[in-house]
């Protein structure tokens, strides 16, 4: 491990406020959205199946609270998906330094109740997003547990037996005391829509597929 390396996860640990207590997270709260509250969605990876998971989480949100005001932040990688969708929220992509990032997710819609991370193993990017935003409430998937996040969320994703990436859904949902079901099936037809060829491959009896999206440069 790089000093560099080191001092970012110190810093990340400071910062969070991270507790060694537990593993996993531990669901221990849940949520009441105002009416017309502003939620905030961090999930800045840029994976399409991400986003298609998420769609169908977002489409059930607005069926069961059209007056929610939602900011989604994303990579700029799948603007072309989120807008061929044309739902009713705020696309915000992400920015390196956290005030300009904190100013365009207020964008029209002001201060925000509740931000939710996304991402399963806590990055000092959002930690300095949060801490810049200050939202009313935030909740995280982490697998360590931290004091910034108040409303911790257990991802049960990486515990064994396996469960489906979509049962995070159905925990913050549950946070928040909606409804969850998976999403539609024109979801996926646009999905399937933004899909370009990399490669042409000759014909042949057996076929190795690798997905190389988010490796490492020494993979």
């Amino acid at each position: 491990m790089s000093a560099v390396q080191w001092v970012r996860g110190w810093l990340l640990d400071v910062l969070a406020g991270r507790e060694d207590r537990c593993y996993w997270r531990q669901f221990i709260d849940r949520v009441t959205l105002p009416a017309h509250a502003h939620l905030c969605l961090w999930q800045p990876d840029g994976k399409l199946g991400d986003a298609i998971l998420l769609t169908g989480f977002v489409q059930q949100l607005l069926k069961a609270r059209p007056d929610l005001r939602i900011t989604l932040v994303g990579s700029a990688g799948l603007q072309a998906y989120w807008q061929g969708l044309a739902l009713p929220m705020n696309v915000v992509t992400q920015v390196r330094k956290p005030a300009q990032m904190a100013a365009a997710i207020h964008g029209p819609h002001g201060g925000v109740h509740l931000f939710v991370s996304l991402e399963s193993f806590l990055s000092l990017e959002v930690v300095r997003v949060i801490r810049a935003l200050r939202p009313a409430h935030a909740a995280g998937f982490s697998v360590n547990r931290y004091r910034l996040f108040d409303i911790a969320l257990s991802d049960l994703t990486y515990a064994l037996p396996r469960r489906h990436i979509t049962h995070r859904f159905d925990v913050l949902a549950q946070a928040m005391q909606l409804p969850h079901t998976p999403c539609r099936p024109d979801v996926l037809d646009r999905a399937n829509s933004l899909r370009t060829p990399r490669v042409t491959l000759p014909s042949h009896e057996r076929r190795i597929f690798l997905n190389t999206q988010g490796a490492a440069a020494h993979r």
